[in-house]
């Protein structure tokens, strides 16, 4: 599904309001820009939620399907990277192997001499494919403990997102915030220049 907008309209303390409103991803965004007291919007934001309910559960679904890709695609990697890991130990093992049979050998000395270079050869090649594989899943940014004060209502939505795509909360906030961040055409480290 793609990007929803329109408006609501509806009557409030005897005054009759309009509010455009966007539902991208299954998030509600409204048109804060005539100024209304905040109660205004959040009656719109719950008048919209209602009247959009199931449109909003299946684009959370897709969404949330998406990023389950995502986490799968994630954990194949990780997956790859231990195997790699894996690989490294065996390698530096077979490095250990050779470094001891190296030194054991008591052959003639010609014979020994082509060993050893053999055997030299082999460590050079496997201690340059040590230093070309690395491992560890790649780092999302920083990580900061955050005390979030917000309307009951708004923990509600929240919580009923998380519970029907089966996410992380941290991890749907994260999501939310850097679709915020884009929608506002900031750029990284805060310009929007």
């Amino acid at each position: 599904m793609g990007t929803i907008k329109g408006v609501v309209n509806f009557r409030f303390k005897k005054t009759d309001f309009i509010v455009a409103y966007e539902i991208k991803e299954g998030l509600i965004t409204l048109d804060k820009s005539d100024g209304f007291p905040e109660e205004v919007y959040r009656k719109a934001y719950d008048k919209v939620a209602k009247e959009n309910n199931e449109t909003i559960d299946k684009m959370l679904e897709e969404y949330f399907q998406k990023e389950k890709d995502k986490d799968t695609e994630i954990e194949n990697e990780s997956f790859i990277e231990n195997e790699v890991k894996k690989e490294n130990r065996t390698s530096t093992e077979e490095v250990a192997k050779l470094e001891k049979v190296t030194k054991k050998e008591n052959d003639s000395s010609t014979e020994k001499d082509a060993k050893i270079e053999m055997y030299e050869k082999r460590i050079k090649e496997l201690e340059e494919e040590l230093r070309r594989k690395k491992g560890g899943r790649p780092s999302i940014g920083e990580t900061r403990k955050v005390s979030l004060t917000l309307p009951d209502w708004m923990w509600a939505d929240i919580d009923r997102t998380v519970r029907i795509t089966g996410t992380k909360q941290s991890a749907w906030l994260r999501q939310l915030l850097m679709v915020a961040h884009a929608d506002y055409g900031l750029k990284k480290g805060g310009s929007n220049e």
